[in-house]
């Protein structure tokens, strides 16, 4: 299930800010920002995972813990479907 949220959550990356990367060449414990993730991208990530994965973001969840790094975001989405 994990490699499943982080090939999509790869996917988001890449499709939803149009970044030139391959999936393969994202390493989902790399910082965000080594993506040049910044909080207007976050956004448009932010709804992208809202689509896939059929979760809502609380206020409460707006912190760098989360949007750390994608593995840091499969947690969370693990944490919410659960």
């Amino acid at each position: 299930m994990s490699q499943q949220i982080d090939d999509a959550l790869k996917n988001i990356l890449i499709d939803r800010l149009f970044l030139d990367y391959t999936p393969e060449e994202v390493d989902v414990t790399a910082p965000l920002e080594d993506y040049g993730v910044d909080s207007f991208l976050l956004q448009e990530m932010i709804v992208g995972i809202e689509e896939q994965f059929g979760v809502r973001f609380e206020p409460s969840d707006f912190n760098t813990d989360v949007f750390a790094t994608l593995t840091s975001v499969r947690a969370w989405i693990i944490r919410k479907q659960a």
